[in-house]
């Protein structure tokens, strides 16, 4: 029931009897209240879109509950508090998208634990149109994933997401992925939070990674050398934070990389070269301090 105008709240007990729920999809409404401490018991739920309401509190642990669950957005609401550790419990997860709240703490190195444990297959064969922001640093998140099924393309070209970034391009089809082995998230969006402290070094253990967009946040420390394992990663933005050191060396491994945006951080020493930064956009010139 997304892109309804719908108000309210979501009902306490939504998933009270509701274990063979699979899919709640209400983005994109008016919605407002607390997200329900029920859905922990929604066992089966594999697809939870709530983004872009005006939903308030915290991300229930529960969620840590749902080891099906492949897709959570939560992203464009007021949600605070700390992002729950508790997410790593999910082990078919594959796009976490949490952007412009108001959540606050470290970033749990546990979302890099279901890393080699995904499976090929949870939401394949669903419609899906993903609106991508291309209008760089300007645009809150990297984009967001809709549910298509049925939808009018004219009717896509209406809704304000497609609208909030001066450029952005809409991909659609069916949702189709496999893993040669055991997979992990391939998008994770917690941009434009207050969130702190240093990058946990495990995030360079999610091999299948392609979108990581941490700007806009108040993190601290190095950028991991365990980047380098990122060997899927197309847009990698830690922009906008207090960031220092140099920029590691192993990022010259990555091929995939079209995006990197590191600027307005505290970064020194030269850019790496190599056969990735040639690639690469790098808009990093601000509030840092580069040697040619």
């Amino acid at each position: 029931m997304w892109a309804n105008n719908l108000i309210g709240e979501i009902p306490e007990d939504i998933c009270s009897n509701g274990r063979n729920l699979e899919t709640l999809i209400l983005n994109n409404n008016l919605i407002s209240g607390t997200i329900p401490e029920s859905i922990g018991n929604c066992t089966n739920m594999i697809w939870v879109s709530l983004s872009s309401n005006r939903l308030t509190g915290q991300i229930p642990v529960g969620f840590g509950n749902l080891h099906k669950l492949a897709i959570l957005q939560l992203g464009n609401n007021s949600l605070t508090g700390q992002i729950p550790p508790e997410l790593g419990n999910c082990q078919s997860l594959i796009w976490l998208d949490l952007n412009s709240n108001a959540l606050s703490g470290n970033l749990p190195p546990e979302l890099a634990n279901q890393t080699g444990l995904v499976v090929a297959g949870v939401v394949s064969r669903k419609q899906f149109a993903f609106v991508r922001n291309e209008g760089g640093t300007a645009c809150r998140g990297a984009g967001g994933l809709l549910e298509f099924e049925g939808m009018r393309p004219e009717r896509l070209e209406s809704l304000p997401m497609v609208h909030s970034c001066s450029s952005t391009r809409v991909y659609s089809g069916w949702t189709v992925y496999t893993f040669s082995s055991g997979g992990s998230m391939i998008y994770l969006d917690l941009s434009y939070n207050s969130l702190s402290g240093t990058i946990p070094e495990k995030f360079g253990t999610m091999s299948y990674l392609q979108v990581l967009n941490l700007g806009h946040n108040s993190l601290t420390g190095d950028i991991p050398d365990s980047f380098g394992g990122l060997k899927a990663i197309g847009v990698l933005d830690l922009s906008h934070n207090h960031l220092q050191g140099h920029l590691p060396g192993s990022l010259e491994t990555i091929t995939f990389l079209s995006d990197l945006d590191v600027s307005n951080n505290n970064l020194t020493g030269p850019i790496p070269p190599g056969e990735a930064s040639q690639q690469t956009y790098i808009l990093a010139e601000e509030s840092n301090l580069w040697q040619q």
